[in-house]
């Protein structure tokens, strides 16, 4: 080694020892557990505050940078429903309706197995009637005195089925069409504390340890054990629609991607980007194996197979004013439904395809 690189060797040697026993010195004197000051600042306090708000700041850029990409999932999600729509509105004819009946007030339109048709007003006073000819007939309501609500639960073959509360008690009833009588009978009455009930279908159910138990108006699930479901594999179960038909539970979720999926041998989940519930109606005649799906927003019918599990898609053409569409009824290849628009509710029909 040269005299030059020996000394430069000692002289590093010297400083950094130095600088070593200097900052001992420093360690020594110093109060124990006491935090160093942070680089550049003489103040603690203020260079908490500053890291703070710098926190702050990138905190709500991040949440803003979010927001702004679920927005612009948002958009592409609508845009491939609507692209979806569109290729399926270039591809089919549309259902074209025609006004049968404009209702005077909105009237609850129920359509029977032998192609009756039913008017109900569930305000009070309650009124049940029918057409027979040129004339109306009555329904008597006598067993919905003093009862404050009275809501129409869907129809079994020629029978049409309503629900009334009060408290925690509930009474079904059955409407009666016969040559001499238009009345209803009360079939069954229950405290409401543990059941459940289907949408626009005469059926309760209740839950007991991730399986559901289903049964009819006028069976009481303290004396029989009704049809078991067994929904342990569903997550988030609160986010379905539900529907029983044919021994079967359907559930319904609004997804981006649609799929169908057998989780049982008698539970199915059936999901797509066309059954948000708030634009959508159901219509699952028992004695038919297919349900009906209304989407009202983008004027669609979602049919779905029940024996082989595949699904179809019609297009039609509501009213220009109308907002809420609901079939009525389906039946000899006619489909009848109710458009609810700023000129009230009308029923229409249309031919459905064979």
């Amino acid at each position: 080694m040269q005299r030059s690189e020996v000394g430069s060797a000692k002289s590093l040697h010297f400083i950094t020892q130095g600088a070593y026993s200097h900052s001992m010195q420093q360690r020594q004197h110093k109060p124990y557990g006491q935090p160093a000051a942070p680089v550049g600042s003489t103040n603690p306090q203020d260079s908490q505050e500053r890291l703070e708000s710098e926190f702050e700041i990138l905190n709500k850029e991040l949440i803003d940078e979010i927001e702004r990409k679920n927005e612009r999932i948002h958009k592409l999600e609508k845009m491939l429903i609507e692209s979806a729509i569109g290729a399926l509105h270039s591809v089919t004819r549309p259902l074209v309706f025609k006004e049968q009946d404009k209702l005077s007030k909105p009237l609850i339109c129920i359509q029977l197995e032998n192609c009756n048709m039913l008017y109900f007003d569930n305000v009070k006073p309650f009124e049940l009637f029918t057409n027979v000819g040129d004339s109306l007939a009555n329904a008597d309501l006598k067993l919905l005195e003093g009862e404050y609500d009275c809501s129409y639960r869907g129809t079994v073959e020629n029978h049409a089925y309503f629900s009334t509360f009060r408290g925690k008690i509930i009474k079904f009833f059955r409407a009666l069409i016969g040559n001499e009588e238009f009345c209803i009978e009360q079939i069954n009455e229950m405290r409401t504390t543990e059941l459940s009930l289907f949408k626009n279908e005469p059926l309760y159910f209740i839950e007991r340890s991730k399986e559901w138990s289903v049964y009819q108006y006028h069976e009481n699930y303290s004396e029989s054990d009704g049809q078991s479901f067994d929904i342990s594999q569903i997550d988030l179960l609160s986010k379905y629609e539900r529907h029983y038909h044919r021994g079967m539970l359907y559930l319904f979720r609004e997804t981006v991607t649609a799929a169908i999926r057998k989780v049982n041998a008698k539970v199915v989940t059936v999901e797509g980007p066309l059954l948000d519930a708030d634009v959508t109606s159901f219509y699952a005649p028992p004695n038919c194996e297919f349900i009906y799906i209304v989407n009202s927003e983008h004027n669609v019918i979602i049919i779905l197979n029940t024996v082989n599990l595949t699904v179809s898609q019609l297009c039609y053409e509501p009213p220009s004013d109308a907002s809420n569409h609901t079939i009525v009824g389906i039946h000899q290849g006619v489909i009848t439904m109710a458009f609810d628009g700023v000129r009230g509710r009308c029923l229409s029909t249309a031919k459905m395809p064979e």
